[in-house]
């Protein structure tokens, strides 16, 4: 594959940092990868070299706030912003068709662009953000709401506990020391995500892209069974919910990694 980095300016000036991995044949379409919290593009290769394999070209950029991109850690000024970001991303090549891609917070960021977007041809969402497994109390949601009000940028931890990742404890430590990812995110952005997730679950029938949506049954961070609420309420047509047994957090990074993959590339395949 060919690999090329670049920059894009967002609506209100912040630079993106952006990647693109190109196939060395024909394109036969495209797939924006979306990634998670506090993580960013550069852990997507392997996961590239798959589907460019088949023909797709694939971007994903990190998102304002995270890995090479501008912006305070872990914050972002609304949750309209990322999804404006999302749009920038898709302007910036017009192959078809056109697939989003997004794990955890990016799969809660493309679940929503689905509901709020013209149809794409597909979404895949693997570990969505809809529900944390182990979701706040009361007392914290107050404090993060009274704080986004005062402070919408202050910085708390996320804390993210890496063994829940994968079962793979190479992967688990390479994060750890992976001097591109965070564990921050500002109240504002968190209280974003959270009401996200909880809007995407109310309005799911209104839901008609054609879907592959990835759990791992064991995901100690992001609810399953809440990936399985939303799989039953959407109303596409076309939509294929895979609930991977024993499987942690980032299925794409288990030594199951190319079958979880694989399945994702020929799905994409069948809707070229």
């Amino acid at each position: 594959m060919i690999h090329s980095e670049g920059t894009v300016t967002a609506s209100d000036g912040i630079n993106l940092y952006t990647q693109t991995w190109l196939p060395e044949k024909e394109i036969i379409g495209r797939v924006l990868i979306v990634h998670g919290m506090g993580e960013h593009s550069g852990r997507y290769p392997h996961v590239a070299k798959i589907l460019t394999a088949a023909g797709f070209r694939v971007d994903s950029s990190d998102l304002r706030g995270h890995g090479k991109s501008a912006g305070a850690r872990g914050h972002s000024p609304s949750y309209q912003q990322l999804q404006d970001d999302i749009r920038l991303m898709l302007d910036q090549d017009n192959t078809t068709p056109v697939f989003l891609y997004g794990h955890s917070m990016g799969g809660n960021l493309v679940l929503n662009y689905g509901l709020q977007q013209p149809p794409l041809r597909g979404i895949v969402a693997t570990g969505p953000l809809l529900c944390l497994t182990d979701p706040p109390g009361g007392a914290t949601m107050l404090i993060v709401k009274v704080s986004s009000v005062i402070k919408p940028d202050l910085t708390i931890n996320s804390g993210l506990d890496a063994s829940g990742l994968t079962h793979d404890e190479k992967v688990n430590q390479a994060y750890r020391d992976d001097p591109l990812v965070h564990p921050k995110i500002s109240v504002n952005h968190f209280k974003g995500i959270h009401q996200a997730g909880l809007d995407a679950l109310a309005h799911a029938a209104e839901f008609k892209t054609p879907l592959l949506l990835i759990h791992g049954e064991k995901d100690p961070i992001c609810d399953p069974e809440s990936s399985k609420v939303f799989f039953t309420a959407c109303s596409s047509e076309d939509k294929t919910l895979k609930i991977w047994p024993d499987l942690f957090h980032e299925v794409h990074n288990e030594p199951e990694q190319v079958e979880v993959i694989s399945l994702i590339r020929d799905w994409l395949l069948e809707r070229c």
